[in-house]
């Protein structure tokens, strides 16, 4: 009997609210510097991290910070309720909430994959 518990793969979009070319620039953005200290340890050796700042929990989202292919960063903020089981429906997810007058409308996207 095999009870290993199922994992399935979700895929979602971020949307980009901050951009910095380094994660220096980040620091304003916490107030407490140990916790900066973690948050740039794991952006550094993971390239992404999570994090939870007042605007994150007001708007019921989750902070992420990604550390992109040239060495910049970006700080998102994705929603669970935009979830989806495949990457075609996260990818026309983004393209319908950052079309003109829509939620997001002006930002950019990012696609990110977890295994939940």
């Amino acid at each position: 009997m095999n009870t290993s518990p199922t994992i399935a793969v979700k895929h979602y979009p971020a949307f980009v609210f901050l951009r910095a070319d380094s994660v220096e620039e980040l620091r304003a953005r916490f107030p407490n510097s140990m916790d900066f200290k973690d948050f740039a340890a794991k952006l550094e050796t993971a390239g992404c991290t999570s994090f939870h700042t007042p605007a994150s929990e007001a708007q019921n989202a989750l902070g992420i910070a990604v550390k992109l292919p040239d060495g910049k960063y970006a700080l998102c903020f994705a929603f669970e309720e935009h979830m989806r089981d495949t990457h075609d429906e996260a990818v026309a997810l983004a393209d319908l909430l950052t079309a003109d007058g829509s939620e997001f409308a002006g930002h950019d996207a990012l696609l990110m994959t977890v295994r939940v």
